[in-house]
């Protein structure tokens, strides 16, 4: 019998191939009519490389997917339901149907898994760029799903880092991994004020913030204590050395510690250095109340009247315009004994030429009734009229003059605020009440 036409099925055509005891080419040449017989014989030669068994596969596979079309679509959830009936394997659905290896993926999934993906499919569509999808959202869907991360990688394909990240996300709970998204989401740093308050707020251990944020216990430590210290500035948001000591004081640590969180490396020597003293000189302040040093004169004036106007005094002296024996002098006595003056500064500390003429020019202030050198600026330049006494006619002049006159009381300053002998010559003190500079000069 001969073949005119190829119109038979390959798996007839190969039958007959078999029959005739031809290689595929000599029949193909012999017996079939066709303008394309490279086409055919490269057909027939893969159709006859297959298993009577194989060839079988295909002929049924071709009678079921006869049955639809336009209407009846074959889809993939249709394809892996037959081959998975018929018990057949990926790689010979592959091999015999000649589909891209993609368009079995499904068929690699249990009906179960199957279910998986689709339910992932319509979870996901609520992603986009605008709220993309967290690991968090992968971890809330296996949980929802009762799937560990095994379980969600083999039914979804995940990457080798995708399931690492999604194993140490199922740990938490679902409001654990929202806290986490939340924290992993901010773009800028968190303060320190907001994490701590976060955890009291959640009543969460410092071991629970390590496992949930990865915050180190002693970082948290660091957070809190600097919270804490910002709390203790003023309006300025400036620590000062009295808001350091007490802040010190309240939580009993020592001020190396506190200082440890302020500043810089180069700057912090300096800072405890000053600190130190600060409470030297409070410490100091503090033991001086109720007690009274005696001038020269025997005059008694409160101990802390007189440091707060001399360290008022250091402040503002005008040094470099200053000159007189009095500065070359030192151990002696400058408007007080010099046993009395060392009263006022703490133990091992000897007062300097200066540290004593600020102390009796406070002493002089005071004689005037000014306790802060800001009370000064009260008193405005005034032309007065005063009586000058004419020694010779024997009869009082009318001259004008200018004072230093506080408006409000009637009170009069006088800016030459006292002397000193101490040393070679003598060295007047006066207030520059253009500057506010306070000098002593020969």
């Amino acid at each position: 019998m001969l073949f005119r036409s190829v119109s038979q099925s390959r798996y007839e055509l190969v039958n007959a191939i078999n029959l005739s005891g031809l290689s595929v080419t000599d029949f193909v040449n012999k017996y079939l009519n066709t303008t394309d017989k490279a086409g055919l014989i490269k057909t027939l030669t893969a159709e006859a490389s297959l298993t009577p068994e194989e060839r079988a596969i295909k002929e049924n596979f071709a009678t079921f997917s006869s049955g639809f079309n336009k209407d009846n679509p074959l889809t993939c959830q249709k394809l892996a339901d037959y081959l998975d009936a018929k018990n057949i394997a990926p790689l010979v659905a592959e091999k015999l149907f000649g589909f891209d290896p993609g368009d079995l993926a499904t068929y690699r999934y249990t009906p179960e898994q199957r279910d998986v993906r689709q339910a992932y499919d319509t979870y996901t569509t609520q992603f986009n760029k605008d709220n993309p999808q967290t690991i968090q959202d992968l971890a809330n869907f296996a949980t929802a799903n009762k799937l560990d991360a095994y379980q969600a990688a083999v039914a979804l394909g995940l990457s080798d880092a995708t399931i690492t990240a999604l194993n140490n996300e199922l740990q938490f709970s679902p409001q654990e991994r929202a806290w986490r998204e939340a924290y992993q989401s901010t773009k800028t740093p968190i303060s320190g004020e907001v994490v701590t308050q976060f955890q009291a707020t959640n009543k969460l251990s410092d071991a629970d913030m390590q496992r949930i944020f990865d915050i180190e216990p002693q970082k948290l430590q660091d957070l809190r204590i600097t919270t804490a210290l910002q709390s203790y500035s003023g309006s300025d948001k400036q620590l000062s050395y009295a808001e350091l000591t007490q802040f010190a004081k309240d939580n009993n640590m020592d001020l190396s510690k506190v200082v440890d969180y302020i500043g810089t490396e180069e700057t912090r020597p300096e800072i405890l250095k000053n600190l130190r003293d600060y409470v030297k000189d409070e410490e100091l302040k503090s033991s001086l109340s109720g007690v009274q040093l005696t001038d020269y004169q025997g005059k008694k004036y409160d101990a802390d009247d007189l440091l707060n106007l001399a360290n008022q005094i250091r402040q503002n002296f005008d040094l470099k315009g200053s000159s007189g024996g009095v500065y070359k002098t030192e151990g002696q006595s400058v408007g007080f004994d010099y046993d009395e003056a060392k009263k006022l500064f703490p133990e091992g500390k000897a007062p300097t030429a200066v540290d004593q003429v600020a102390l009796d020019m406070a002493r002089g202030l005071l004689q005037q009734g000014i306790t802060d050198t800001s009370e000064i600026a009260k008193y405005k330049p005034t032309e007065v009229t005063e009586l000058d006494y004419n020694v010779e006619a024997g009869l009082p002049n009318e001259v004008k003059v200018t004072k230093y006159i506080d408006p409000a009381t009637g009170k009069a300053f006088d800016p030459y605020i006292g002397a000193t002998y101490t040393g070679k010559g003598g060295t007047n003190y006066y207030v520059d009440l253009t500057s506010g500079k306070l000098v002593g000069i020969s």
